[in-house]
């Protein structure tokens, strides 16, 4: 129950409140939302220290976390597109040097590329042309 004056005069219809009858219209009172701001007004401090004290911490533990969000935030996508890089950049290296060698020297540089990036390579050669199109030519 709350100890405001306005509070207090705003009863249902048809139930007895603690102040005199009257004559006048009586206003329905929300129940639901007049627990909730019970609920919140017990939560809430009563002291001007206290209150004082979540004027001033609130908003400084709100900041800690939201800059600590952001730093890790930008701090992952920058280390993801650096390694996403790190690995194309391996696959361009093997691929150019694949074909600049002969195929002898492309399982060696297979097995160092594997080695050295920690990625594993396969080289497919393109299907064979079907026996009848090369008995046409």
């Amino acid at each position: 129950m709350s100890s405001s004056p306005i509070e207090r005069d705003l009863v249902a219809p048809g139930v007895a409140g603690p102040g005199p009858p009257s004559t006048t219209t009586s206003f329905a009172v929300d129940r639901p939302a007049a627990s909730r701001r019970n609920l919140i007004k017990r939560a809430l401090p009563r002291s001007l220290f206290g209150r004082s004290l979540l004027i001033i911490v609130t908003p400084l533990v709100l900041l800690q976390i939201i800059s600590t969000w952001i730093f890790y935030d930008r701090h992952w996508e920058t280390v993801a597109r650096r390694l996403a890089g790190g690995v194309a950049g391996d696959i361009a290296m093997t691929v150019e040097t694949m074909t600049m060698l002969s195929p002898v020297d492309r399982s060696r540089i297979f097995r160092l590329a594997g080695d050295l990036n920690e990625l594993d390579f396969t080289y497919r050669l393109p299907p064979l042309p079907p026996r009848s199109a090369a008995r046409a030519r």
